[in-house]
């Protein structure tokens, strides 16, 4: 099967540290669902300093499966 992707990045802390409470988690993520699109993984910036230099920002790789424009 293939996936279409969408990539969200949350900053863990910070002027808009709320972003990662588990509320604002479970609306981000029924919002998605409600699209099709499911959660693949979380994938967090430490040891990528060039991907967000001071900053600690995960993630959220969303997954869902991709239309075929022939149909198939």
């Amino acid at each position: 099967m293939k996936y279409e992707y969408r990539v969200i990045d949350r900053k863990a802390k910070g002027m808009l540290g709320d972003r990662m409470r588990p509320e604002s988690l479970a609306k981000l993520l029924n919002e998605h669902a409600s699209q099709g699109w499911e959660l693949d993984r979380i994938i967090d910036n430490e040891g990528y300093a060039s991907m967000s230099i001071g900053k600690n920002v995960f993630y959220l790789i969303f997954r869902r499966p991709a239309v075929a424009l022939d149909g198939q």
